[in-house]
C-alpha cells in the first residue's frame, strides 16, 4: 500500500524492523558492554581513567533503555555500574578501603616522624649530658689543681716544723699555720683540712694512723 508520500508502503511490523535494522538490540548492547569492560580491565589504569566518562555515558544510556530488558540483564547492568563506581572511588581515594589505606599510611608516617624526633632529642640530650659531665670534670680538675697548692703549702709548713710532722690538731691550732692556711682555704673554698681532704694528695702528703689520731708528714722536698 503506497504511503501518502508516494513511496513504497510498509506494514507497521515491517516499518519497525527496518528502523531497527541498523541498531543493536539491548541484549547486544549488554554483551558489547561486557566485552568492553573485560577489555578495559586488561588495559593500564591510565587508559581506564581516560575512558571513564565514555563508559559511564554508555552505561547511563543502557540504563535509560533498560525497560525492555530482562531482570538478569538489568542486574548485569547494575553490577557493571557498581563495579565502575567502586573502581573510580578507589582511584580517587574515596572508598572505605582507600581511606583505610590512607589512614594506615598517615599512621606509619607519624610514627616515623616521632621516631626521628625522639632520636634527635636523645642525641641532643646525650650531647648535653656529656658536655655537662666534661665541664664538671674540668671544674673538678681545676679546683683540685688549685687546692693542690694549699696541700703543697701544708707540706712546706710541716717540713719547717720542729719535728717534721704534725697532727691535724696541731696544724689547725698552730698560729703560723692558721695565718697562712686560713686565707688560702677561704679562697679555694676549702671548708676544713680534714683527713679526707688531705688524702686527695698522696704524692704531697703522707697520712699515718687511723681515725682522728693520725700524723701528717711531707713527701715533697
Amino acid at each position: 500500500k503506497p504511503d501518502h508520500r508516494g513511496g513504497k508502503g510498509y506494514s507497521n511490523a515491517e516499518d519497525v524492523r527496518e528502523r531497527n535494522a541498523g541498531e543493536p538490540s539491548a541484549l547486544a548492547k549488554v554483551e558489547e558492554s561486557s566485552d568492553e569492560e573485560e577489555e578495559v580491565v586488561k588495559k593500564p589504569t591510565r587508559v581506564v581513567m581516560e575512558r571513564d566518562d565514555v563508559l559511564e555515558a554508555e552505561l547511563e544510556k543502557q540504563f535509560s533503555d533498560a525497560s525492555g530488558l530482562s531482570r538478569k540483564q538489568r542486574e548485569e547492568l547494575e553490577a557493571q555500574a557498581k563495579t565502575r563506581e567502586d573502581e573510580k572511588a578507589k582511584r580517587e581515594g574515596t572508598s572505605d578501603e582507600a581511606k583505610a589505606d590512607k589512614e594506615r599510611l598517615e599512621e606509619i608516617r607519624r610514627k616515623r616522624a616521632e621516631a626521628v624526633e625522639k632520636r634527635e632529642k636523645d642525641k641532643v640530650d646525650a650531647e648535653a649530658k656529656a658536655a655537662g659531665e666534661a665541664e664538671k670534670d674540668r671544674q673538678s680538675v681545676e679546683v683540685l689543681g688549685k687546692q693542690r697548692d694549699v696541700a703543697l703549702e701544708v707540706a712546706r709548713l710541716i717540713r719547717e716544723s720542729k719535728e717534721g710532722k704534725m697532727t691535724l690538731n696541731q696544724l689547725n691550732q698552730d698560729a703560723n699555720c692558721k695565718k697562712v692556711l686560713k686565707p688560702l682555704c677561704k679562697k679555694e673554698n676549702i671548708k676544713a683540712l680534714n683527713k679526707a681532704w688531705l688524702e686527695k694528695f698522696p704524692d704531697v702528703l703522707k697520712i699515718e694512723g687511723s681515725g682522728n689520731d693520725f700524723t701528717i708528714t711531707s713527701k715533697s722536698k
